[in-house]
């Protein structure tokens, strides 16, 4: 039964209530006209966190529906009182409260009333680590829920594990690529060893054994200007210094490359789950810095 419907019902019935308590019924059936409207069902506030931002959810009896209204953290607390007048007007009055209660002079304990200036952020810092605050609908404090550490990093959590469990056996398969690419870059950089010893050997043979210096001379010099040319092509090519750590690098980067093509390894599948992992640790770091402050 509504309770609008059932205390006038009580209201009406003499017989079963004396005439104190007929009046007592029927000045708690103004209150809850007067603060609800007409509607039964009282109001009722929560704070969610999506990954776009925080979203108050206000349910209120004049109020077609519940709404969920965007808390702007870059922005003063009167941004959303704003827009909660806004989509309601017949409620005239509108606040954020603290739970954390004052001892005024008078003695009686009232909570602390945000300032309309105070940025959103600032409200909210302090309202994650308490748990709750309270918001004011015409004279009604209405206690808003706000989700602790776990409820907002378990499903990061859970979905961390899914992109891990999906990303372990690629890890593996890139693992194995990459350290025969290794390999292989390496057997190159001890071939040029090898060559460069040989080109040694031979003009030194050429110079003192099968000719002379006066032959060997030119020939020595258009091998220095021919490796000249060479580096600079590799540095028009690759943008890259010539060195020999850029040769290498190089060097495992084609191989990679190849072996990536020939194993049917899907590299962008990789990327894109290593770029979700690292997404979804930052978020999660993200809300625990929120609530660090959290006793």
């Amino acid at each position: 039964m509504r309770p609008f419907v059932g205390l006038l019902a009580r209201a009406r019935s003499r017989a079963v209530f004396p005439r104190q308590s007929q009046i007592a019924v029927l000045a708690e059936l103004d209150i809850q006209r007067k603060h609800f409207g007409s509607s039964s069902v009282p109001p009722s506030a929560s704070i969610s966190y999506r990954q776009d931002g925080a979203f108050l959810t206000l349910a209120h009896p004049t109020l077609a529906s519940p709404y969920s209204f965007f808390i702007s953290k870059s922005k003063p607390i009167s941004h959303l009182l704003a827009q909660i007048q806004e989509e309601a007007p017949t409620i005239e009055h509108v606040a954020i409260y603290d739970v954390e209660r004052a001892n005024p002079p008078d003695g009686v304990n009232r909570p602390l009333r945000w300032a309309r200036a105070t940025s959103a952020e600032d409200v909210l810092s302090v309202a994650l680590h308490k748990g709750e605050l309270l918001i004011e609908l015409n004279d009604v404090q209405v206690p808003v829920k706000l989700p602790s550490l776990e409820e907002r990093t378990q499903p990061l959590i859970d979905e961390i594990e899914t992109v891990r469990k999906e990303l372990a056996p690629l890890e593996t398969r890139k693992v194995a690529l990459d350290a025969a690419a290794q390999r292989s870059a390496s057997r190159v950089t001890w071939f040029g060893l090898a060559a460069l010893c040989a080109q040694f050997g031979l003009m030194a043979r050429l110079t003192w054994w099968e000719y002379s210096w006066d032959v060997m001379e030119p020939i020595s010099y258009f091998l220095s200007a021919g490796t000249g040319i060479l580096g600079y092509m590799f540095y028009i090519v690759t943008r890259k210094d010539y060195t020999y750590e850029a040769v290498k690098d190089l060097t495992i980067t084609n191989r990679q490359q190849r072996l990536y093509q020939r194993n049917s390894f899907n590299l962008e599948a990789y990327r894109n789950l290593k770029a979700r992992e690292g997404e979804l640790v930052s978020r999660l770091e993200s809300v625990k810095r929120e609530y660090a402050g959290q006793q």
